[in-house]
């Protein structure tokens, strides 16, 4: 509804100055709709935005109630899942994901690949961050990527993966310090400090 549009707008804009208003008038629409999982989505991915993991748990969690396979309360779901340190879970989560097939695949074996890598389980967190290669491209893909092969040793690579995070997306403060920490180790020292510069940068700007 129009109402519902408008409610939406009021959280994703952080200009609009009533986001909190914007999520009882999501809440009251789901109540109004109690079979509707995009509500349950929307407020979902509200207090995901808000970094709230547990509120935005369990509305994932009532989407999933309605739809069982509902693609992007699943991925949501594993995201929470991942920032409450429940990565067994998640893996679970996301591989429904990744069984399912047809949506949000990549997203999927991102998350999957980060909690194995939490886990300590290297070859599989390889696997399936190429996997997500495979699926999407972009800037924090790489950054996990890099971050594997670092914990693997693999300082090249590793190298090669931060850099393409930060050409991707000079934003990426992380990609852009973890670079300065592999070339350290390979004594690179000017371009180390080069990186470590970049990350100031970024995150002065960010």
């Amino acid at each position: 509804t129009v109402k519902d549009q408008y409610s939406r707008f009021e959280i994703e804009d952080p200009a609009s100055g009533d986001q909190e208003g914007g999520l009882r008038r999501l809440q009251a629409a789901a109540a109004a709709f109690p079979r509707s999982p995009a509500m349950a989505v929307w407020i979902g991915n509200t207090h995901r935005g808000w970094e709230e993991w547990p509120a935005a748990l369990e509305a994932y969690d009532a989407a999933l109630a309605l739809v069982p396979n509902h693609p992007d309360a699943l991925v949501g779901r594993t995201v929470a899942l991942s920032q409450l340190g429940r990565a067994q879970d998640a893996i679970q989560t996301a591989t429904r994901v990744i069984e399912n097939g047809q949506w949000m695949v990549g997203e999927a074996y991102y998350w999957r690949a980060w909690n194995q890598l939490r886990l300590g389980n290297l070859p599989m967190a390889r696997e399936d961050a190429d996997r997500a290669r495979t699926q999407m491209s972009n800037a924090r893909v790489y950054v996990l990527s890099g971050v594997i092969e670092w914990r693997m040793r693999r300082l090249e690579t590793a190298e090669r993966d931060f850099q393409q995070a930060v050409t991707i997306d000079f934003g990426e403060c992380e990609g852009a310090f973890d670079l300065g920490i592999v070339r350290d180790e390979l004594r690179r020292f000017p371009e180390s400090l080069a990186a470590f510069k970049q990350a100031g940068q970024c995150n002065d700007l960010s």
